[in-house]
Protein backbone atom coordinates (compact mmCIF):
# COMPACT_ATOMS: atom_id res chain seq x y z
CA UNK A 1 0.00 0.00 0.00
CA UNK A 2 1.08 3.76 -0.48
CA UNK A 3 2.28 5.02 2.75
CA UNK A 4 0.58 8.57 1.82
CA UNK A 5 -3.05 6.38 1.75
CA UNK A 6 -1.74 4.65 4.91
CA UNK A 7 -0.43 7.88 6.52
CA UNK A 8 -4.05 9.51 5.30
CA UNK A 9 -6.20 6.84 6.52
CA UNK A 10 -4.64 6.83 9.89
CA UNK A 11 -4.96 10.40 10.15
CA UNK A 12 -8.50 10.32 9.24
CA UNK A 13 -9.22 7.47 11.99
CA UNK A 14 -7.26 9.35 15.04
CA UNK A 15 -9.43 12.52 13.78
CA UNK A 16 -12.51 10.53 13.95
CA UNK A 17 -12.04 8.97 17.40
CA UNK A 18 -10.99 12.87 18.85
CA UNK A 19 -14.06 13.81 17.50
CA UNK A 20 -16.00 10.87 18.61
CA UNK A 21 -13.96 11.51 22.20
CA UNK A 22 -15.32 15.27 21.82
CA UNK A 23 -18.90 14.59 21.30
CA UNK A 24 -18.72 11.59 24.48
CA UNK A 25 -17.67 14.27 26.45
CA UNK A 26 -20.01 16.90 25.19
CA UNK A 27 -22.98 14.78 25.81
CA UNK A 28 -22.18 12.99 28.89
CA UNK A 29 -18.92 14.41 30.12
CA UNK A 30 -18.73 16.96 32.88
CA UNK A 31 -18.54 19.75 30.03
CA UNK A 32 -21.88 21.60 29.51
CA UNK A 33 -22.51 25.02 28.50
CA UNK A 34 -25.64 25.90 31.14
CA UNK A 35 -25.62 29.10 32.30
CA UNK A 36 -24.71 29.38 36.12
CA UNK A 37 -24.68 31.85 39.06
CA UNK A 38 -22.61 32.34 41.75
CA UNK A 39 -22.71 31.42 45.19
CA UNK A 40 -19.70 31.65 48.02
CA UNK A 41 -19.39 28.88 50.51
CA UNK A 42 -17.01 29.06 53.31
CA UNK A 43 -16.35 26.28 55.17
CA UNK A 44 -13.60 24.98 58.37
CA UNK A 45 -12.33 22.51 55.13
CA UNK A 46 -12.12 21.57 51.81
CA UNK A 47 -10.79 17.53 52.29
CA UNK A 48 -10.51 16.39 48.85
CA UNK A 49 -12.08 18.99 46.89
CA UNK A 50 -10.76 20.31 43.60
CA UNK A 51 -11.91 23.57 41.33
CA UNK A 52 -14.15 21.10 39.27
CA UNK A 53 -15.81 19.00 42.17
CA UNK A 54 -19.56 18.66 41.99
CA UNK A 55 -22.38 20.17 44.22
CA UNK A 56 -25.23 18.55 45.03
CA UNK A 57 -28.59 19.00 46.27
CA UNK A 58 -30.62 15.89 48.17
CA UNK A 59 -28.48 13.85 45.68
CA UNK A 60 -28.66 15.65 42.32
CA UNK A 61 -26.25 17.87 40.62
CA UNK A 62 -26.92 21.67 41.07
CA UNK A 63 -23.25 22.92 39.79
CA UNK A 64 -20.11 22.43 40.14
CA UNK A 65 -17.02 24.07 42.08
CA UNK A 66 -15.31 26.88 39.98
CA UNK A 67 -12.35 27.84 42.63
CA UNK A 68 -10.97 27.37 46.09
CA UNK A 69 -8.98 29.12 48.36
CA UNK A 70 -7.84 29.78 51.63
CA UNK A 71 -9.55 32.23 53.42
CA UNK A 72 -8.08 35.85 54.39
CA UNK A 73 -7.76 34.78 57.82
CA UNK A 74 -7.10 31.12 58.04
CA UNK A 75 -8.89 30.74 60.84
CA UNK A 76 -11.78 31.36 59.24
CA UNK A 77 -11.01 27.80 56.85
CA UNK A 78 -11.30 28.19 53.20
CA UNK A 79 -13.54 29.95 50.87
CA UNK A 80 -15.45 28.91 47.65
CA UNK A 81 -17.11 29.77 44.25
CA UNK A 82 -19.59 28.22 42.99
CA UNK A 83 -21.94 27.78 40.21
CA UNK A 84 -25.00 27.11 40.27
CA UNK A 85 -27.31 25.97 37.54
CA UNK A 86 -29.77 28.68 36.10
CA UNK A 87 -32.82 26.71 36.67
CA UNK A 88 -31.92 25.63 40.29
CA UNK A 89 -32.94 27.01 43.66
CA UNK A 90 -31.16 26.43 46.87
CA UNK A 91 -32.92 26.87 49.92
CA UNK A 92 -30.98 29.47 52.48
CA UNK A 93 -31.00 27.25 55.69
CA UNK A 94 -29.28 24.14 54.26
CA UNK A 95 -26.98 21.64 55.89
CA UNK A 96 -23.00 21.32 53.77
CA UNK A 97 -21.22 17.79 54.28
CA UNK A 98 -18.36 16.63 51.75
CA UNK A 99 -19.40 13.12 50.48
CA UNK A 100 -16.06 11.56 49.43
CA UNK A 101 -16.50 7.71 48.24
CA UNK A 102 -13.82 5.30 48.40
CA UNK A 103 -12.89 5.18 44.82
CA UNK A 104 -13.60 8.52 42.79
CA UNK A 105 -13.14 12.23 44.01
CA UNK A 106 -15.26 14.23 47.02
CA UNK A 107 -18.93 15.83 45.95
CA UNK A 108 -19.63 18.93 48.09
CA UNK A 109 -23.16 17.86 48.99
CA UNK A 110 -26.28 20.08 50.11
CA UNK A 111 -28.79 18.61 52.03
CA UNK A 112 -32.33 20.44 53.14
CA UNK A 113 -33.32 19.79 56.71
CA UNK A 114 -36.80 17.96 56.92
CA UNK A 115 -38.04 20.93 58.50
CA UNK A 116 -37.83 22.62 55.27
CA UNK A 117 -39.08 19.51 52.57
CA UNK A 118 -42.17 19.46 54.84
CA UNK A 119 -43.29 23.11 54.46
CA UNK A 120 -45.19 24.84 51.86
CA UNK A 121 -42.12 26.14 49.07
CA UNK A 122 -43.77 29.65 49.71
CA UNK A 123 -42.17 29.67 53.07
CA UNK A 124 -39.12 28.52 52.14
CA UNK A 125 -36.28 31.48 52.16
CA UNK A 126 -34.17 30.94 48.61
CA UNK A 127 -30.73 32.14 47.95
CA UNK A 128 -29.85 35.10 46.01
CA UNK A 129 -26.83 35.13 43.89
CA UNK A 130 -23.74 36.31 45.19
CA UNK A 131 -25.10 35.19 48.75
CA UNK A 132 -22.41 33.67 51.16
CA UNK A 133 -23.05 30.19 52.89
CA UNK A 134 -21.05 29.49 56.34
CA UNK A 135 -21.02 26.28 57.56
CA UNK A 136 -19.08 23.55 58.82
CA UNK A 137 -18.25 20.26 56.71
CA UNK A 138 -19.29 17.10 57.51
CA UNK A 139 -17.24 14.27 56.36
CA UNK A 140 -18.62 10.91 55.60
CA UNK A 141 -16.71 9.45 59.15
CA UNK A 142 -18.77 12.57 60.91
CA UNK A 143 -22.03 11.20 59.06
CA UNK A 144 -21.78 7.52 60.04
CA UNK A 145 -20.64 8.94 63.77
CA UNK A 146 -23.59 10.62 63.68
CA UNK A 147 -25.84 7.81 61.98
CA UNK A 148 -24.26 5.94 64.89
CA UNK A 149 -24.96 8.37 67.64
CA UNK A 150 -29.00 8.29 66.33
CA UNK A 151 -29.24 4.33 66.43
CA UNK A 152 -27.00 3.90 69.82
CA UNK A 153 -29.23 6.22 71.73
CA UNK A 154 -32.24 3.60 71.91
CA UNK A 155 -29.79 1.02 72.82
CA UNK A 156 -28.55 3.82 75.63
CA UNK A 157 -31.84 4.12 76.72
CA UNK A 158 -32.51 0.27 77.49
CA UNK A 159 -29.23 0.00 78.51
CA UNK A 160 -30.35 2.71 81.72
CA UNK A 161 -33.45 0.90 81.58
CA UNK A 162 -31.92 -2.46 82.12
CA UNK A 163 -29.97 -0.26 84.89
CA UNK A 164 -32.49 0.89 86.80
CA UNK A 165 -34.27 -2.36 86.52
CA UNK A 166 -30.93 -4.15 87.79
CA UNK A 167 -30.78 -1.70 90.85
CA UNK A 168 -34.59 -2.42 91.35
CA UNK A 169 -33.68 -6.06 92.03
CA UNK A 170 -30.89 -5.81 94.11
CA UNK A 171 -33.06 -3.65 96.79
CA UNK A 172 -35.77 -6.12 96.37
CA UNK A 173 -33.09 -9.21 96.86
CA UNK A 174 -31.67 -7.29 99.91
CA UNK A 175 -35.28 -7.02 101.16
CA UNK A 176 -35.36 -10.44 100.77
CA UNK A 177 -32.59 -11.38 102.55
CA UNK A 178 -33.31 -9.39 105.72
CA UNK A 179 -36.79 -11.10 105.59
CA UNK A 180 -35.22 -14.30 105.53
CA UNK A 181 -32.45 -13.40 108.33
CA UNK A 182 -32.52 -15.19 111.61
CA UNK A 183 -33.04 -13.77 114.53
CA UNK A 184 -34.30 -14.55 117.74
CA UNK A 185 -37.58 -13.77 119.21
CA UNK A 186 -35.82 -12.36 122.25
CA UNK A 187 -33.80 -9.66 120.02
CA UNK A 188 -37.53 -8.57 118.62
CA UNK A 189 -39.11 -8.32 121.55
CA UNK A 190 -36.44 -6.14 123.37
CA UNK A 191 -36.83 -4.19 120.02
CA UNK A 192 -32.99 -4.35 119.13
CA UNK A 193 -34.18 -6.06 115.60
CA UNK A 194 -37.46 -5.63 113.39
CA UNK A 195 -39.25 -8.78 112.54
CA UNK A 196 -38.99 -10.91 109.67
CA UNK A 197 -40.61 -14.09 107.99
CA UNK A 198 -37.96 -15.93 110.13
CA UNK A 199 -39.39 -14.79 113.70
CA UNK A 200 -43.07 -15.05 112.35
CA UNK A 201 -42.30 -18.73 111.63
CA UNK A 202 -40.50 -19.09 115.05
CA UNK A 203 -43.82 -17.66 116.61
CA UNK A 204 -46.24 -19.40 114.87
CA UNK A 205 -44.14 -22.59 115.75
CA UNK A 206 -44.36 -21.29 119.26
CA UNK A 207 -47.96 -20.97 119.34
CA UNK A 208 -48.36 -24.34 117.92
CA UNK A 209 -46.16 -25.48 120.67
CA UNK A 210 -48.61 -24.18 123.21
CA UNK A 211 -51.99 -25.52 121.61
CA UNK A 212 -50.75 -28.76 121.51
CA UNK A 213 -50.09 -28.67 124.99
CA UNK A 214 -53.38 -27.32 126.08
CA UNK A 215 -55.01 -29.56 123.47
CA UNK A 216 -52.97 -32.49 125.97
CA UNK A 217 -54.54 -31.19 129.05
CA UNK A 218 -57.68 -32.58 129.75
CA UNK A 219 -58.50 -29.85 132.88
CA UNK A 220 -57.77 -26.56 129.99
CA UNK A 221 -59.85 -29.15 127.68
CA UNK A 222 -62.82 -29.42 130.03
CA UNK A 223 -63.09 -25.92 130.78
CA UNK A 224 -62.66 -25.07 127.52
CA UNK A 225 -66.34 -27.34 126.84
CA UNK A 226 -68.21 -25.72 129.38
CA UNK A 227 -66.99 -22.22 128.48
CA UNK A 228 -68.35 -23.34 125.05
CA UNK A 229 -71.17 -24.31 126.42
CA UNK A 230 -71.61 -21.34 128.92
CA UNK A 231 -71.23 -19.26 125.35
CA UNK A 232 -73.99 -21.66 123.84
CA UNK A 233 -76.30 -20.54 126.59
CA UNK A 234 -75.26 -16.95 126.98
CA UNK A 235 -76.19 -16.48 122.81
CA UNK A 236 -79.71 -18.31 123.53
CA UNK A 237 -80.37 -15.77 126.06
CA UNK A 238 -79.60 -12.97 123.83
CA UNK A 239 -81.58 -14.16 120.73
CA UNK A 240 -84.41 -14.50 123.36
CA UNK A 241 -83.69 -10.94 124.65
CA UNK A 242 -83.73 -9.81 121.44
CA UNK A 243 -86.66 -10.99 120.79
CA UNK A 244 -88.20 -9.39 123.44
CA UNK A 245 -86.90 -6.38 122.46
CA UNK A 246 -88.34 -6.75 119.34
CA UNK A 247 -91.66 -7.62 120.40
CA UNK A 248 -91.28 -4.31 122.88
CA UNK A 249 -90.66 -2.25 119.96
CA UNK A 250 -93.20 -2.90 118.43
CA UNK A 251 -95.31 -2.20 120.90
CA UNK A 252 -93.80 0.97 121.39
CA UNK A 253 -93.98 2.07 118.23
CA UNK A 254 -98.27 0.93 118.25
CA UNK A 255 -98.60 2.80 121.33
CA UNK A 256 -96.28 6.16 119.68
CA UNK A 257 -99.09 5.79 116.63
CA UNK A 258 -101.65 6.49 119.18
CA UNK A 259 -100.39 8.90 121.08
CA UNK A 260 -99.75 10.33 117.19
CA UNK A 261 -103.27 10.53 116.55
CA UNK A 262 -104.22 12.05 120.10
CA UNK A 263 -101.54 14.33 119.73
CA UNK A 264 -102.79 15.38 116.17
CA UNK A 265 -106.53 15.51 118.39
CA UNK A 266 -105.25 17.98 120.68
CA UNK A 267 -103.06 19.86 118.13
CA UNK A 268 -106.48 20.41 116.55
CA UNK A 269 -108.26 21.63 119.45
CA UNK A 270 -105.22 23.81 121.02
CA UNK A 271 -105.95 25.36 117.12
CA UNK A 272 -109.25 26.45 117.70
CA UNK A 273 -108.96 27.56 121.39
CA UNK A 274 -106.19 29.18 119.28
CA UNK A 275 -108.48 30.80 117.32
CA UNK A 276 -111.18 31.56 119.60
CA UNK A 277 -108.40 33.57 121.59
CA UNK A 278 -107.29 35.55 118.89
CA UNK A 279 -111.12 36.36 118.16
CA UNK A 280 -111.60 37.45 121.69
CA UNK A 281 -107.94 39.75 121.79
CA UNK A 282 -109.57 41.88 118.86
CA UNK A 283 -113.12 41.62 120.46
CA UNK A 284 -111.46 43.13 123.69
CA UNK A 285 -108.79 44.98 121.25
CA UNK A 286 -111.81 46.34 119.50
CA UNK A 287 -113.35 47.65 123.44
CA UNK A 288 -110.25 49.23 124.46
CA UNK A 289 -109.69 50.94 120.80
CA UNK A 290 -113.06 52.59 121.62
CA UNK A 291 -112.55 52.99 125.20
CA UNK A 292 -109.29 55.24 123.93
CA UNK A 293 -111.78 56.79 121.20
CA UNK A 294 -114.55 58.19 123.81
CA UNK A 295 -117.26 55.92 122.50
CA UNK A 296 -119.65 55.06 125.02
CA UNK A 297 -120.25 55.25 128.45
CA UNK A 298 -117.02 54.53 130.00
CA UNK A 299 -114.84 56.17 127.43
CA UNK A 300 -116.92 59.12 128.31
CA UNK A 301 -115.52 58.09 131.94
CA UNK A 302 -112.01 57.75 130.72
CA UNK A 303 -111.91 60.89 128.73
CA UNK A 304 -114.45 63.14 130.61
CA UNK A 305 -112.94 64.07 134.12
CA UNK A 306 -115.94 66.18 135.06
CA UNK A 307 -118.33 63.88 134.18
CA UNK A 308 -116.67 61.04 136.78
CA UNK A 309 -116.21 63.56 139.35
CA UNK A 310 -120.13 63.91 138.97
CA UNK A 311 -121.14 60.44 138.99
CA UNK A 312 -118.78 59.98 141.88
CA UNK A 313 -120.59 62.78 143.88
CA UNK A 314 -123.92 60.96 143.13
CA UNK A 315 -123.20 58.16 143.98
CA UNK A 316 -121.62 59.84 147.62
CA UNK A 317 -125.03 61.20 147.89
CA UNK A 318 -127.14 58.28 147.00
CA UNK A 319 -124.79 56.26 149.79
CA UNK A 320 -125.73 58.83 152.71
CA UNK A 321 -129.08 58.42 151.42
CA UNK A 322 -129.72 54.77 151.31
CA UNK A 323 -127.92 54.79 154.98
CA UNK A 324 -129.86 57.45 156.44
CA UNK A 325 -133.44 55.77 155.11
CA UNK A 326 -131.38 52.39 156.34
CA UNK A 327 -131.38 54.14 159.84
CA UNK A 328 -135.08 55.75 159.81
CA UNK A 329 -136.41 51.90 158.93
CA UNK A 330 -134.36 50.98 162.22
CA UNK A 331 -135.74 53.27 164.14
CA UNK A 332 -139.45 53.10 163.59
CA UNK A 333 -138.77 49.43 163.44
CA UNK A 334 -137.63 49.87 167.02
CA UNK A 335 -140.35 52.48 167.68
CA UNK A 336 -142.94 49.45 166.44
CA UNK A 337 -144.26 51.48 163.82
CA UNK A 338 -145.51 48.74 161.22
CA UNK A 339 -143.92 49.18 157.55
CA UNK A 340 -145.13 48.00 154.53
CA UNK A 341 -143.14 47.80 151.07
Amino acid sequence: MNPRIRDLLIGLTALIGVLGLAAMLFLFGEFQGRKTYELHIVLDTAQGLTPVSPVTLNGVRVGQIKSIGVAPDPRDGVTMRVGIFENMRIPRDIELAIDRTFVGDATLAMRTPLAIGGRPAGEIEFLEPGDTIHGTAATLLDQIGSLLDQRLSSLDRAVDSFERLSDAYVRVGERVEDLLAPRTLADVDAGASPPNIYTAVARVDTVASELRRWLGDETLRADAQRAVAQAANLFEEASTALETWTETAQRVGAQVDQIGEQTAVAVADFGEFARSVGVAVEEVRMVVGALNDGQGTAGQLLKNPDLFNAMTDAARRLERALLEAQLLVEKYRKEGIPIQW
